[in-house]
């Protein structure tokens, strides 16, 4: 796994959602910063707990063709209307978990 994950946070139905691409995790927000943050919040949990084997539970799989073709629809085409309403970005995990995500 690289050092950073591939999300992107669109508007929908009166909402912020941001997706993770790379690992089948989502959140939800009342702002695209909100919704971002709860994201990174969770990536964050995934990558501790990932090589955690005390940890419990399944290991979220990986997204569907529909996500990663919003994603790079999102990342070819950039922002769609004004306000924009779908942005993409690099989740970059924290230096001490880089060496769990090789």
């Amino acid at each position: 796994m690289p050092d950073h994950l591939r999300c992107f946070v669109q508007r929908e139905r009166g909402c912020w959602k941001a997706y993770c691409v790379d690992v089948d995790l989502s959140a939800t927000g009342n702002t695209p910063d909100a919704a971002r943050d709860a994201l990174d919040r969770a990536l964050d949990r995934y990558c501790y707990e990932r090589d955690d084997p005390s940890a419990a539970g399944a290991s979220p799989g990986r997204p569907g063709l529909a996500r990663r073709t919003r994603y790079w629809a999102a990342r070819l085409l950039g922002h769609e209307g004004r306000p924009y309403t779908r942005h993409c970005y690099d989740y970059r995990a924290p230096p001490q978990l880089v060496n769990g995500l090789s």
